[in-house]
């Protein structure tokens, strides 16, 4: 999957900013780690590039296009070309 931030901020409605100015790029085939402490913006940030959440700022571009400039239609068709897994969390069940 190909991307481009520029500039691209988050903020939550309780204030807190997730994520500032960032500026980040691949390419189709390039691979990248995304790591570090629990609240560093991880989440935002793979919302951010599977579309699902829009930055308060800057630009971002998926797959070629600029999914904030789409259509209803066109954007449904672009998040269907994004794969995201969710991480597995384990739930603890209490033993009988």
């Amino acid at each position: 999957m190909s991307f481009n931030l520029e500039g691209a901020s988050v903020s939550y409605p309780n204030g807190q900013r997730a994520l500032s100015q960032i500026a980040l790029s691949a390419g189709s085939g390039e691979r990248i780690a995304v790591i570090g402490p629990s609240g560093a913006g991880k989440t935002s940030l793979l919302r951010l590039l599977a579309t699902s959440l829009r930055p308060g700022e800057g630009r971002v571009e998926v797959l070629g296009q600029s999914p904030w400039a789409l259509s209803a239609a066109c954007l449904r068709h672009l998040r269907c070309r994004i794969g995201m897994v969710h991480q597995r969390r384990q739930c603890l069940r209490a033993s009988a």
